[in-house]
């Protein structure tokens, strides 16, 4: 979780640590705030050895969700665009994207959200192939 890094939190920075066996590693960061997710980012950047952050766009949880973070951000548009503009901007890093295909299971935004990260500064985007109400369990998208 992104605020709990910009707080200092021991338990998100001991998941922050690349392994010596690690060729390529990333951090995934989870947020609902543009500031705090770009002050994270250049953060990780700056004190860490990472290949790549990718922001989370996809975790269903309902307590992350109803923060507006996870899959809650896909629906938020205006701080969507903002954290992915200001990250982009300001890493020197590959800045990334997973997503869900969408919040509700009859109504995909990904293919929507796709271009708009693209034209925003993000390099690589993945897309989950179920949507926040399918969870972990249902079958995926095809």
């Amino acid at each position: 979780m992104a605020d709990a890094i910009t707080n200092a939190a021991a338990a998100e920075w001991a998941l922050v640590r690349k392994h010596s066996s690690e060729d390529i590693f990333g951090v995934q960061i989870c947020g609902n705030n543009p500031y705090v997710l770009s002050k994270c980012g250049q953060l990780l950047e700056d004190t860490t050895e990472i290949d790549f952050i990718d922001l989370n766009l996809g975790c269903p949880i309902d307590l992350v969700y109803e923060k507006g973070a996870g899959s809650g951000l896909m629906k938020r548009k205006g701080p969507l665009e903002s954290s992915i503009r200001a990250m982009s901007s300001m890493l020197r890093i590959p800045f990334t994207v997973k997503m869900r295909m969408g919040v509700y299971t009859n109504h995909p935004c990904a293919h929507e959200l796709v271009e708009k990260c693209r034209d925003w500064g993000v390099s690589m985007v993945t897309v989950h192939g179920r949507s926040r109400e399918q969870r972990y369990t249902r079958l995926s998208v095809t």
